[in-house]
């Protein structure tokens, strides 16, 4: 199976302001790509919640590329994939509002959400946070580092594809009762 495991790292309560991102390429369950890069924020506003959060900073980006020039280089990795996320509400509604902010197309692409697969594979757990299902694989991380965040967030799907035997990301829907998300809309 081949997905894509992405997450990002906001600058200030306002859902569109990307500060980092960072996604691995699973192909076959193994990645065969990773990418992370600093966001500079179109308005670089940062709130000191969201910087105690991450740690990063506004120095920390303000020489660094605004989402549009990040997207040029990382959509071929997007268009037509499966993306997963962890708490996917969250890293979809980033990536739309940045998509809408400067005025993107959206790709065509599907998306699921460990934290909720998490939650049907593995009932009563105390918790589906990140650094607890971490914890639980035995898998050590920089917690709230965008790249090794989705980097966990895949490791995290391929255990549940294997145990569940899951061979198509569209099976999803029907071991978990969970709605794959898409995006199909052209925004121009």
């Amino acid at each position: 199976m081949n997905y894509v495991a992405l997450d990002f790292e906001t600058a200030n309560p306002y859902i569109g302001s990307a500060c980092q991102i960072g996604f691995c390429v699973f192909n076959k369950h193994k990645i065969t790509y990773k990418y992370s890069s600093l966001i500079r924020p179109k308005d670089n506003y940062f709130n000191w919640y969201n910087t105690k959060i991450h740690g990063i900073r506004k120095k920390d980006v303000n020489n660094k590329p605004e989402f549009d020039e990040v997207w040029e280089k990382i959509s071929k990795y997007f268009h037509n994939s499966h993306i997963l996320a962890h708490n996917a509400s969250f890293d979809m509604n980033v990536l739309s509002h940045c998509f809408l902010d400067y005025k993107i197309p959206f790709p065509k692409m599907f998306y699921s959400c460990t934290y909720k697969m998490s939650k049907k594979a593995w009932p009563g757990l105390k918790s589906y946070g990140l650094k607890n299902l971490a914890q639980i694989l035995d898998i050590k991380f920089k917690h709230h580092d965008a790249l090794e965040d989705a980097k966990v967030c895949g490791v995290i799907g391929r255990k549940i594809f294997k145990e569940f035997n899951i061979k198509k990301l569209n099976d999803i829907e029907s071991e978990f009762n969970l709605k794959v998300g898409s995006f199909i809309k052209d925004w121009k």
